[in-house]
């Protein structure tokens, strides 16, 4: 799992990559409080989760659904260079 720090807001949770299923977008979700953001700049807006659901910052689609995975290293090198 490739974890890209602690995260801003709730300030205990591990930022770890992830691959959405459905658009096979890279985010940040944090482990804690399952904010998400659709870049490394996290600093931006993120994405919320509701009761029974984590929505992709990029597609809205469940990050709960089938097909989302960890990030492998080269998708997270990507990741950490896009903004």
């Amino acid at each position: 799992m490739v974890s890209i720090g602690t995260c801003r807001l709730c300030g205990a949770g591990s930022l770890e990559l992830w691959r959405c299923g459905v658009c096979r977008r890279v985010v940040a979700l944090c482990q804690e409080c399952d904010s998400a953001w659709p870049s490394s700049d996290t600093s931006l807006r993120p994405s919320y989760s509701s009761e029974h659901d984590m929505p992709c910052p990029g597609c809205r689609a469940s990050l709960n659904a089938n097909g989302t995975r960890p990030a492998t290293e080269e998708e997270a090198a990507a990741f950490l260079t896009r903004r």
